[in-house]
């Protein structure tokens, strides 16, 4: 098991953070880029909500942790379809859950919630056109 400095020193854990607003960014453009109304609006709320959830994971994991430092800019991918984007961005949170330790599993359960935002999402653009 891992001590709480190997989390608290944890670099992937600033990777995953990083990916959140990389997402955050590539919905919000992607929202208004759209021609569909259908897509803006699951787009809408699939950037709204994850924005209070990456919140509610930075500051709990730093709660316990400390302060997450030494993020870099974002380079925000010319993402075009967003289900792939998506379908993509699940697999990454779900590769990470190694990087927290399995007790903490108020951490886990954000990254729970994050799962359960882009599938519910991935709902709404394939199937609700």
């Amino acid at each position: 098991m891992k001590s709480i400095n190997e989390f608290k020193a944890n670099g992937k854990i600033k990777d995953l953070v990083i990916k959140f607003f990389e997402a955050r960014q590539v919905s919000h453009t992607a929202h208004l880029q759209t021609k569909s109304y259908a897509e803006h609006k699951a787009l809408n709320s699939f950037y709204d909500d994850l924005l209070g959830l990456t919140d509610d994971f930075i500051e709990t994991y730093q709660g316990q942790y400390g302060i997450i430092t030494g993020y870099e800019a974002i380079n925000i991918p010319k993402e075009s379809d967003m289900v792939k984007y998506l379908e993509d961005f699940a697999d990454e949170i779900k590769s990470n859950r190694e990087n927290l330790n399995k007790e903490d599993t108020h951490l886990q359960n954000i990254l729970d919630e994050f799962l359960s935002l882009t599938y519910k999402t991935l709902y709404k653009l394939k199937y609700l056109k």
